[in-house]
């Protein structure tokens, strides 16, 4: 009854300010706070180590590329959880996704210059820590 009171809390405050209070301690990372595509984290190629993401909310990343295409993956331990991946648009538009029921996830951003969005998002579980990659 708890986690369901938090997740919707949550929910209602990003909606309305696309920021939530202090978040529950297995849901803090480095890039806090980043749960809306307003407020996504900027991100390079590289490994980002110790992330995670709880029922009711969604990481969000920016990438700007200059016309190298880009593989995202998020490696996690399925049973805390299964992680997908939605790639994005500047515009907002669906790009490509990956929702399987295995770790890793992977999306493929075009070799096209531009500003993209990679949405990671949690079903099953309450919280599950994942590696973020990024490479060419």
């Amino acid at each position: 009854e708890t986690d369901h009171a938090w997740t919707t809390f949550c929910s209602i405050v990003e909606y309305l300010f696309g920021q939530g209070p202090d978040e529950p301690d297995e849901c803090a990372d480095e890039f806090a706070g980043n749960h809306s595509q307003e407020s996504a984290a900027t991100i390079t190629t590289g490994e980002y180590l110790d992330l995670a993401v709880c029922t009711g909310s969604s990481d969000w990343y920016v990438l700007v590329t200059g016309g190298e295409s880009l593989v995202v993956r998020a490696t996690f331990e399925v049973a805390g959880g299964d992680i997908d991946l939605v790639l994005y648009s500047e515009t907002s538009e669906q790009i490509d996704q990956s929702e399987t029921l295995e770790s890793p996830e992977t999306v493929k951003l075009p070799a096209v210059a531009g500003t993209y969005y990679v949405e990671v998002k949690l079903y099953g579980g309450t919280s599950n820590s994942y590696v973020l990659t990024v490479e060419d």
